[in-house]
């Protein structure tokens, strides 16, 4: 005899009820039939099957104390680990990866592809490498799989090979189910680390060596990534950029490419070189020792009432100076804060301040040694150089400082403020705004590109394409997951909805010779962002990994 789950529809919803089967012989035919019904799965409570295992081990003369024979094997994440899945599924980015592969090639390449994506998406506090960490999570489709550090590095190997096409097939399987506009298209120029460790290093302090990585994320105008072309950023025609450009234009079927970035990344020649090609950029730029903010100082320091609302917490203003736009954008809740901080901060500087002018005035006191340590901290401290001017007159043990109020009145009007330069006139403020903001998101997930797979030397340059092609395809499921939770009703991040997830987890037990997974209870706020996604209920128990 054994168990049995059927599931059954009744006026649209789905019933699943546990059955007792037994199987029987008819003639030469083996037949089964119910035995009993013990009802709906979800009035099934571990204290009703508990019950009934006791009852049933008493009748038949078992020991009672089950407990002592169950044991705890382990535990593995779930809940984080399903909801990307249940994403990359549904963008079909797995059906993607397999129309660019040979015949030849390991059939589970896809597969590895995803651990990878998420081990970026959930960023293990550990420095495992992802051949490790996977053992840590359940996916039904892991269930009897053995994966090596060569097959992640085939995966990524094989992604860099295959990359056009790739991004062909994954940019059709997109547009199929998360309708793309691509007219204009941003190319994201940033900056990363690429970090590495020495795998046959026994120090866990030694410092992981780093690279830096340029790269150009294609991101739509909502800030869905599509692509990433440049490695390292280089925008000289014997590069080949034109060629790149015209690429783009005939893959994503765009009309204008606009290049977006910080003014240090890109750097004021390549903004020449942009010019002179005809292409259209978005800066960044550096508020602090920069010629082209201080011609804009006097609308820096502008009234608020003098700027555009934007939305509750950002305003803006427009400036035009010789068909070069400057947008000023504050953020009015950074600002307050920043503000504040400013203040504190002088608050703290200047208490120590005055405690020093009260040992120079009693000649250090009477720890004269430690006193003067503790001023010489002070007086290096950056704030403390910035903010004020100090000075010692050691003839007269007299100490004095003054704040520096053209510098604090300045970091002020600076406060929750960057100022965006563009050469792009049809395109309004808010849209112009957007894309910069959709920059930054996407540059501050892409900051550390960790590694932790060995691999030769002279792999540098392909295993960092690789893993930056990883990044992409990690935060295009980041952007779904959150185009998904918003159309449901809930705006709240990626990295937040992943977060109230990663409790849910599976348990495996052995019990006797028979192996039991259960996934602990998902609870209301975790159910609202599994329903989202298309999980009505966790099964409870699970058949098989």
């Amino acid at each position: 005899m054994f168990f049995r789950k059927v599931t059954s529809k009744s006026n649209g919803k789905e019933y699943t009820y546990v059955k007792l089967i037994e199987n029987y012989r008819e003639g030469n035919k083996v037949k089964q039939r119910v035995v009993a019904n013990l009802g709906n799965i979800e009035d099934l409570t571990p204290e009703k099957v508990q019950s009934l295992i006791t009852g049933l081990n008493r009748i038949c003369g078992f020991s009672q104390d089950i407990a002592q024979e169950i044991e705890s094997k382990k535990v593995l994440e779930f809940g984080e680990v399903i909801a990307i899945n249940k994403v990359w599924d549904f963008l079909g980015v797995s059906k993607a990866i397999s129309q660019s592969m040979q015949d030849g090639d390991n059939q589970d390449i896809p597969l590895l592809v995803e651990l990878m994506v998420m081990n970026q998406i959930i960023k293990p506090r550990n420095s495992k490498a992802v051949s490790d960490w996977y053992r840590c999570l359940y996916l039904p489709h892991l269930e009897g799989k053995r994966l090596t550090v060569d097959q992640f590095n085939e995966a990524l190997d094989l992604l860099v090979s295959n990359k056009d096409m790739l991004e062909n097939h994954l940019y059709e399987a997109i547009n199929k189910v998360l309708p793309l506009n691509t007219e204009t298209v941003y190319c994201n120029l940033t900056r990363a680390y690429f970090e590495k460790t020495d795998s046959d290093s026994e120090s866990i302090l030694e410092t992981p060596d780093r690279k830096l990585v340029e790269a150009g994320i294609l991101l739509t105008r909502d800030g869905i990534p599509i692509g990433g072309h440049i490695y390292p950023v280089s925008l000289n025609e014997e590069d080949g950029f034109k060629e790149k450009m015209e690429g783009i234009k005939e893959t994503y079927r765009t009309k204008n490419i606009i290049f977006v970035g910080k003014q240090a990344i890109i750097g004021e020649e390549n903004i020449q070189l942009l010019t002179a090609y005809g292409h259209q950029y978005i800066i960044g730029l550096e508020l602090r020792f920069n010629r082209e903010v201080e011609r804009i100082q006097g609308e820096m320091r502008a009234p608020g009432e003098t700027f555009t609302h934007l939305s509750d917490n950002m305003a803006y203003k427009d400036i035009n100076i010789r068909n070069t736009r400057y947008i000023i954008c504050i953020d009015t809740q950074k600002a307050d804060a920043k503000k504040k901080w400013i203040d504190n901060r002088l608050s703290s500087i200047e208490k120590e301040l005055l405690q020093i002018k009260k040992w120079v005035s009693e000649k250090f006191g009477t720890n004269a040694r430690a006193n003067f340590y503790k001023a010489s901290g002070i007086l290096k401290n950056t704030y403390c150089k910035r903010y004020f001017d100090c000075w010692y007159d050691e003839k007269n043990f007299q100490f004095d400082y003054e704040q520096k109020s053209d510098i604090i009145e300045r970091d002020k009007s600076y406060a929750g403020k960057f100022i965006l330069k563009t050469n792009n006139m049809e395109l309004t403020s808010q849209e112009i705004i957007k894309s910069y903001l959709n920059y930054r998101k996407a540059r501050n997930e892409i900051k550390l590109i960790k590694n932790y797979e060995p691999f030769p030397e002279e792999s540098w340059e392909k295993r960092i394409k690789g893993h930056v092609f990883i990044f992409m395809l990690a935060y295009l499921v980041e952007k779904t997951l959150e185009r998904i939770l918003v159309s449901n009703g809930m705006s709240i991040s990626a990295s937040k909805a992943l977060a109230m997830l990663e409790d849910i987890k599976v348990t495996v037990n052995q019990l006797n010779n028979s192996e039991i997974k259960s996934v602990t209870p998902a609870y209301e706020p975790q159910q609202k962002i599994l329903k989202a996604l298309g999980i009505k209920q966790l099964q409870r128990m699970l058949d098989g990994y």
